[in-house]
């Protein structure tokens, strides 16, 4: 069967790549299958396509690039193995319609939105000390776009998230790592992770409204401390300007 394919979107023909893999029913996992109070894994840093790029402009310095390429020789065999073993009610990898991009598809194919805390997400050493407006490949406002128009108003990013935030979620990724939705604990998914020796962060939770929902710092307190999060709609045509 099919099991994944790299996309995107060009006005000319080009390559495409495919994942050709075999799978059964009882170790498949699907973007749909997923629920309210699930809990969100990532299994790779973010940033990737923010650093190969600024590394084609002569931009990134010898040891970010080298622990991006790093990351990209990682595979998610074992990634997505554990994550199965220990509840991964669904999952998908993390690759050419970036974080944002894939997240939204598990959005919109099992009805369940996501929260996502900005602080908890990982990213590639030197992302988060990059300018707040690095260099993007095309794909990256492509894929804001598409998250825009299916979402609108249902974005709703806090105003304190990072200003580098943008590029990061959006951007493709080569090799990125498995995002999977497990109702196990923090705990427990964290710690087989690290007995398979492979990474993992925490970065979300699912809810009952088809949304998605960007925390900065404040907000994660507020909403821990039993109070609403003071989210304001933003669509990316308003966070994607200058920052």
């Amino acid at each position: 069967m099919l099991a994944g394919a790299i996309r995107s979107w060009t006005p000319s023909p080009s390559t495409a790549s495919v994942s050709p893999a075999g799978c059964t029913r009882r170790v498949s996992s699907s973007k749909a299958a997923c629920a309210p109070r699930d809990r969100l894994f990532l299994s790779k840093p973010l940033g990737t396509g923010v650093v190969t790029t600024a590394a084609k402009n002569d931009q990134a310095p010898a040891d970010v690039l080298e622990a991006a390429i790093r990351s990209m020789l990682r595979l998610n065999r074992v990634a997505a193995r554990v994550a199965l073993e220990h509840g991964a009610a669904g999952a998908t990898d993390v690759t050419g319609f970036g974080l944002l991009g894939h997240a939204g598809e598990m959005v919109e194919a099992s009805r369940a939105g996501l929260v996502l805390e900005a602080s908890r997400l990982p990213s590639c050493r030197g992302c988060a000390r990059w300018p707040r407006r690095p260099v993007e490949q095309a794909a990256c406002s492509r894929n804001r776009r598409w998250v825009d128009d299916t979402f609108g108003g249902r974005l709703q990013i806090d105003r304190g998230v990072p200003g580098c935030w943008p590029s990061l979620v959006t951007e493709s990724e080569t090799s990125g790592g498995c995002c999977s939705r497990s109702r196990r604990s923090r705990a427990g998914v964290l710690d087989a992770f690290r007995r398979s020796g492979e990474e993992c962060w925490e970065i979300g939770s699912a809810i009952a409204e088809p949304v998605i929902r960007v925390l900065g710092l404040a907000a994660v307190l507020e909403e821990r401390d039993g109070f609403p999060g003071r989210s304001e709609r933003w669509g990316f045509g308003a966070i994607s300007g200058p920052m």
